[in-house]
């Protein structure tokens, strides 16, 4: 006798039974690994086919940044000595030279409290809930829930005065005496009063300034210029923000450079080496998922043609002439050098080489290209992935038919070997039955003779 998952039988050809089953599932399962291998390889080659087109779409996009620093006003600003200022160039900026001394960088008015608190927490100024803060003569009304001088500082850095407070500390013993300290809202001279109560209450302030605000003092072009902000603006999209005083004339220079298309064509480049990586990770001894296939072959004539694009005439007319060039190792290098101080008349060639995405130029050419690529409708890896698809659907249903069919067959083996193993049992037993009553029979007999 004998069990199995797939069979159970009472005979004693049970196992023999188990034996022929599992050995004719097996046999029968062979198209079913087969598919299910094909299968693997399928879903592995789409997974590769995804990734090629995710570094070739960002390839694309590296290059509509090319396209996008190329076509924008390419005005930078430098300065003749750093430290002293930074720049910030609008839309509406124009080239030129500006020459800057800057004399001062301002300081803030600031006033301390007439009285001191010994608890800050605990302690107030004046008498009244309501206090006045007057700036330049605009009055702002600060409403306390305690009488603290911590509650005060927090309302007035918490109104809309822009005035900052702060608590300090004034006591050269061991006891504390803490003081109100209130910092103006731009640079320069302004009044500062707290009122008790309301405009007409005690001034809690002292009467002289803790501190003297001074404006922004600054030259340009020989001009005496005063400020109360550190950000000014020297001409139309042209700003500064001071940060040092000068010892000396500074010239600004606006003028348009490369650098901005440069750093772009660098991304490009790296973007450009590792859709190269992705492809040779399916050539070779270790080959991957799509060794073979001719997709890598097209794909690898896709990036050759990106980098011999050639003008017919011009300063810039080769990708070598922009500063790429493989090394040894296939890898695509960019030396942005050969971008740098570009004339106004060499900037303009450069420009004229980029070309632009409208299908001109280096720029134009690259991303046709790329379309054969990864063209939402046409392109070799979306038909590939979507062929892809379709191939592993394909798998799925032929291996769920295989999978019906092996499952008819393993009952219908099942059923049939019961019926045998049923019957042969059903012998079995009439056998032992008469066996048992043939040896009765001789037993008998031989004890009657004696």
């Amino acid at each position: 006798m004998g069990s199995s998952s797939l069979f159970t039988g009472s005979s004693t050809y049970s196992q023999d039974f188990i034996q022929v089953i599992e050995r004719s599932m097996a046999i029968a399962r062979l198209p079913l690994l087969q598919l299910q291998q094909q299968r693997l390889r399928t879903n592995d080659q789409q997974t590769a086919v995804t990734e090629l087109q995710g570094r070739f779409q960002s390839l694309k996009l590296a290059i509509d940044d090319v396209n996008t620093r190329a076509q924008a006003t390419q005005l930078s600003a430098s300065f003749s000595t750093s430290g002293i200022a930074t720049a910030t160039i609008g839309a509406s900026a124009q080239k030129g030279s500006f020459s800057l001394e800057v004399s001062s960088l301002g300081s803030f008015t600031s006033f301390l409290s007439a009285s001191s608190a010994l608890d800050p927490a605990a302690d107030g100024l004046g008498a009244e809930l309501s206090k006045v803060l007057v700036v330049d003569g605009a009055e702002t009304t600060i409403t306390l829930e305690t009488n603290t001088l911590r509650g005060l500082a927090d309302a007035i850095n918490a109104s809309s005065s822009g005035v900052e407070a702060s608590i300090i500390n004034v006591s050269s013993t061991s006891t504390a005496s803490y003081k109100l300290v209130l910092q103006g809202n731009k640079l320069g001279a302004q009044t500062l009063e707290l009122r008790d109560g309301d405009a007409l209450g005690a001034n809690l302030l002292e009467s002289a300034a803790l501190q003297a605000g001074q404006n922004v003092g600054y030259k340009l072009n020989g001009v005496s210029i005063s400020s109360e902000s550190r950000t000014v603006t020297l001409a139309p999209g042209v700003d500064v923000t001071f940060s040092a005083v000068t010892t000396s004339a500074v010239t600004l220079s606006v003028s348009r450079t490369a650098d901005s298309v440069a750093d772009s064509i660098q991304s490009m480049v790296a973007q450009f080496n590792l859709a190269t990586g992705k492809l040779n990770e399916h050539r070779g001894a270790a080959a991957g998922a799509l060794q073979g296939s001719s997709t890598i072959q097209t794909l690898g004539q896709v990036l050759r043609r990106i980098t011999s694009y050639t003008a017919l005439e011009g300063d810039f007319r080769s990708a070598t002439d922009i500063g790429l060039r493989f090394n040894d190792q296939g890898t695509l290098n960019f030396d942005s050098t050969q971008l740098s101080g570009l004339s106004e008349e060499r900037l303009a060639s450069l420009l004229t080489f980029l070309g632009g995405t409208e299908g001109k130029g280096f720029l134009g050419a690259a991303l046709s290209s790329l379309q054969e690529a990864v063209g939402v409708d046409t392109g070799i890896l979306s038909t590939e992935r979507s062929a892809l698809t379709a191939r592993l659907r394909s798998s799925d249903n032929q291996i769920s038919e295989t999978q019906d069919r092996l499952g008819r067959m393993e009952k219908d083996l099942r059923d049939r070997f019961a019926i045998v193993d049923s019957t042969i049992a059903s012998l079995q037993q009439q056998a032992f039955f008469i066996n048992n009553m043939f040896e009765a029979m001789r037993i008998s007999q031989r004890s009657y003779s004696r």
